[in-house]
């Protein structure tokens, strides 16, 4: 066998490994809906799309539809036990 078709055999090769390693990996989505967010935060939809309205929870608009970046949501999430500690006991 030639170099260039062992070189050819060895791309196939790893080609096929990353194939098979995405396919075994759960792509997360980077943009999440309100209903994907409820469910994450364990809050109804309708209180999860008041507190986006509110601009408690950051999102942005896609084509129309409010949509909230992973990388906001856990900001926010991360965010939460430093608020919560500054709130007073009788609102929860």
């Amino acid at each position: 066998m030639g170099l260039g078709a062992a070189l050819a055999k060895l791309f196939d090769s790893a080609a096929h490994k990353i194939d098979d390693q995405m396919r075994d990996e759960t792509v997360q989505p980077m943009l999440l809906s309100v209903t994907q967010v409820a469910k994450l935060i364990g809050f109804s939809r309708t209180k999860t799309y008041e507190m986006v309205q509110a601009g408690k929870i950051p999102s942005i608009i896609v084509e129309g539809r409010t949509r909230i970046t992973r990388k906001a949501l856990d900001a926010w999430i991360e965010q939460q036990p430093r608020l919560m500690a500054r709130a007073s006991p009788r609102n929860f």
